[in-house]
């Protein structure tokens, strides 16, 4: 009987782990600094761009080990006593369990405890700071090391300010017994102070060269039996790109379509296809969204659609399209972005088609759009699938 091959860009499966591709070189740097005390390593970049696997992977190459690794996610945390609670509680189960054969004590249950109130610097932040050195002391107590990966760091900044991952990695760069990598989806240049200490250990998690994700697509795929159109594999990281994560779904539905119908449904046109179908099938979701917002974002949204390169607060732009007064027009915007419906368009840039990732600090990290102001950033679409809903429901309607 034929073995049915199993899409390599599915989500979910006894290799997940490697379905989702970051370099190598990641996964490295991450299994490092879990195993490397005094010198807290942080992960930044846009979201979607595989750094959750990525941790997942370096967590469970440690564990394989015998080493002892705790993970805690601050992204849905209701605040930092929940946060404070999140890693208390991982630190718990980590310390509970021997670590192979290099110690077999235990932490008693409550072990680590602290109190999750205002610290002394009288901000939010200062709770998680207390809490990560209350829980290095356990480990040290122990007599063991451990390896903490705290990912959902963008929280940081909203709890404790633009230096707020900057505060906690050198609280996490001088813990005794744990190695600390703190992970977060968002821009790079907004750690913007390094420890005082000197230049932060760091790891630029940004999107990969164009030609090296098309070239994983089209060997993935043909490991399968189930070859893709090589200039369809283009289109998909075109279309969907540059978030990895994105690129990804677009790239099991066009395998899906190319193993039922054939190669010739990767084509170019077989992938514009699968895009559409996606889309559709979050339309009710997309359209929600879009009648909730106020006439000037809705038009804001469409000209980006239309017009992408377009100066969006110049005085022509405002005449030419309608989009009212300036001001308007600017809070439209920034509520787009809060949202997370628009991002600064170099925040997502990237590699260049020749570049390779990058895995080492920049210094001050270059002048990006936002430090040139908001007005004159450029804004793009976060989501490629939202981004084509308006096009295809919302602009093609507008003919």
């Amino acid at each position: 009987m034929d073995t049915v091959p199993a899409n390599p860009f599915a989500s979910s499966g006894p290799d997940h782990e490697l379905r989702i591709w970051v370099p190598i070189e990641w996964v490295e740097s991450v299994e490092r600094a879990l195993d490397t005390v005094t010198s807290a390593l942080i992960v930044a970049g846009p979201a979607r761009m595989g750094k959750g696997p990525m941790v997942e992977a370096a967590i469970a190459a440690r564990r394989g080990l015998g080493e002892l690794v705790a993970g805690v996610d601050l992204a849905t945390a209701a605040g930092p006593e929940d946060g404070v609670e999140r890693l208390e509680e991982s630190v718990r189960r980590a310390l509970s369990v021997p670590p192979g054969e290099t110690a077999g004590r235990r932490a008693e249950p409550g072990a680590i405890g602290v109190t999750a109130g205002v610290g002394a610097r009288g901000d939010d932040l200062q709770q998680l700071v207390d809490a990560l050195i209350a829980a290095d002391s356990q480990v040290s107590r122990l007599g063991v090391r451990l390896g903490l990966a705290v990912v959902g760091c963008e929280r940081l900044m909203a709890w404790g300010g633009s230096d707020g991952a900057a505060r906690v990695q050198t609280a996490a760069s001088g813990l005794a017994s744990t190695g600390t990598v703190l992970v977060g989806s968002t821009p790079w240049r907004d750690f913007r102070r390094p420890p005082a200490d000197g230049a932060p250990q760091s790891l630029r998690c940004e999107p990969i060269a164009s030609p090296a994700i098309a070239d994983w697509i089209r060997d993935a795929a043909d490991a399968t039996g189930v070859p893709l159109d090589p200039a369809g594999v283009d289109a998909i990281v075109a279309l969907a790109g540059p978030r990895t994560a994105d690129i990804v779904l677009l790239a099991r539905a066009v395998w899906d379509a190319a193993d039922a119908e054939g190669e010739g449904a990767s084509d170019a046109a077989g992938v514009a296809r699968c895009l559409d179908q996606l889309v559709a099938e979050q339309a009710p979701l997309h359209a929600r969204y879009w009648h909730s917002l106020a006439p000037t974002a809705q038009r804001v949204l469409r000209l980006l659609v239309e017009a992408p390169e377009v100066a969006l607060t110049s005085a022509a732009t405002l005449v030419q399209y309608r989009l009212g007064p300036k001001s308007t027009v600017h809070l439209a915007a920034r509520r787009l972005v809060d949202d997370g419906i628009l991002v600064d368009a170099d925040d997502v840039a990237g590699a260049s088609a020749e570049g390779a990732p990058r895995g080492e600090s920049r210094g001050r990290d270059g002048v990006g759009a936002r430090d040139r102001g908001r007005d004159r950033a450029r804004l793009a679409f976060d989501d490629p699938y939202f981004r084509r809903w308006v096009e295809r429901f919302v602009v093609a309607t507008h003919v």
